[in-house]
């Protein structure tokens, strides 16, 4: 200990929310500061100095810390008790010292559409027209927000739904002794994506933010059962139409034309002369009279309807990619009887036909008598292309080879960026997107970079 004089010649000071004395005392010693900046701890290790005293008092939150230097010897080798009581100071300060109140900078934060967000405590500061000096006070405080935005209860601020993408303020407001303060806040909302619609493209579809306008997902397009939309015949090509049941788009495949009937006859009786046509079939006829079979190759037209009393046989191929199921009718309108030979691969029932694994199956249709028979080979779907990583610069090109037993479909997630077609992708902008290769739902994503 010593006594108070002018001899006092050395102090350091530290202050701070939450400063106890060992990290005072680590501050002071300046361990990581060049030795010109090394003043507090140049005062501690000053051999001039005989004597230290020190001293803690904290002012509404904030502990300050001092360290008192002097060349005066010690009075006394007897360490005093700290004082740890609270001691309640009433201050008296001419207002025409006083410039008026200040509060700390605030950052309202980052909240979604239809959140909350707890806002920070609101300091308040009392400044003088010294220019240095900020004394903390126990200010009236609270904050506002816009109720295009949303509302604050108690330190919340909670926010509207609906609101999209948008910058906006809050405001922190104090008063104390007369005095009146406010600090705006910036605060960023953003979207919650509550409003959505479904955006068709090629073999998907986007789904879209009707508030902010983002692409927040696509997924591929579910198709329903497909409707004939226009009947095949002999001579023309069907449409059945798709509609996807999330977003309407609709997409058509052709029904292959109804299969040329070929004739196989099986009569005890010798038959009769057939007329000429341009197709030719091959007739088996039992010759009783000399009990033994001859076969005969004869000229015939080309049967589309049901001839009474004589069964025939058709057969067409058809080779599908993927579990994808089809529709099949038979040529005549009467009650059909269908049947599948590997329910594996495939079963029916009233045409239609579920895919069940890969192979080959027969689909037979019996009416009237006659057989008609689809042979289809299911294929599983094979995709695979020379690059996943494609880097260009605007205005340039670049064709993907791609291998597959089956027709790609290529489609630019972002077509501002980059567009493709038919492999070949073309830089539009600088940015990154990707292109999608698709076989019958085997899917292959190229990152695209546009530079």
């Amino acid at each position: 200990m010593y006594a108070l004089s002018n001899k006092l010649n050395g102090e350091n000071i530290a202050a701070g929310t939450g400063v106890d004395a060992a990290e005072a005392f680590e501050m002071w010693q300046e361990e990581d500061q060049p030795y010109e900046g090394q003043g507090h701890r140049r005062n501690m290790l000053d051999p001039s100095f005989k004597s230290v005293g020190i001293d803690n008092v904290t002012i509404n939150g904030i502990d300050c810390w001092v360290q008192d230097f002097s060349d005066l010897p010690s009075q006394s080798e007897m360490q005093t008790t700290a004082r740890d009581d609270t001691v309640t100071e009433t201050l008296s300060i001419p207002r025409s010292q006083i410039a008026g109140l200040t509060l700390n900078n605030y950052y309202g934060g980052q909240v979604y559409s239809r959140s909350s967000l707890p806002l920070p405590e609101i300091k308040a500061f009392l400044t003088f027209k010294d220019g240095v000096t900020a004394l903390p006070v126990e200010a009236t405080t609270s904050w506002q927000a816009n109720a295009e935005i949303g509302r604050v209860e108690g330190s919340t601020f909670i926010a509207n739904p609906n609101l999209g993408n948008r910058e906006a303020t809050l405001q922190a407001q104090a008063t104390f002794g007369g005095y009146t303060a406010s600090q705006d806040a910036a605060l960023t909302v953003y979207c919650s994506h509550e409003k959505t619609h479904y955006a068709p493209q090629d073999s998907y579809h986007n789904k879209v933010c009707d508030l902010c306008g983002k692409i927040i997902g696509y997924q591929s397009h579910e198709w329903d059962e497909g409707k004939i939309t226009k009947e095949a015949t002999e001579d023309q090509e069907g449409v059945c139409t798709y509609t996807c049941k999330d977003c309407g788009a609709t997409k058509t495949e052709a029904i292959a034309k109804l299969p040329k009937i070929v004739v196989k006859e099986t009569s005890s009786d010798n038959p009769s002369p057939a007329p000429a046509a341009a197709s030719t079939i091959t007739q088996k006829q039992a010759d009783t009279s000399v009990n033994n079979t001859v076969t005969s190759s004869v000229k015939s037209k080309a049967v589309t309807k049901p001839v009474t009393g004589k069964a025939y046989t058709t057969s067409t191929k058809k080779t599908v990619i993927g579990k994808k199921n089809i529709t099949l009718k038979a040529p005549e309108k009467a009650q059909v009887k269908w049947q599948t030979s590997n329910k594996k691969v495939a079963t029916v029932s009233k045409g239609k036909v579920k895919i069940k694994g890969y192979g080959t199956v027969k689909i037979e249709a019996k009416v009237n008598g006659h057989t008609y028979t689809y042979a289809l080979n299911v294929k599983k779907p094979m995709l695979k292309v020379n690059k996943k990583k494609v880097t260009l610069k605007k205005g340039k090109s670049l064709k993907i080879k791609a291998q597959s037993n089956g027709k790609v479909k290529w489609t630019s997630q972002n077509k501002k960026i980059a567009k493709v077609s038919q492999g070949k992708i073309t830089g539009i902008k600088k940015g990154s997107t990707t292109v999608i290769a698709s076989v019958s739902g085997v899917k292959v994503r190229i990152k695209v970079t546009v530079k």
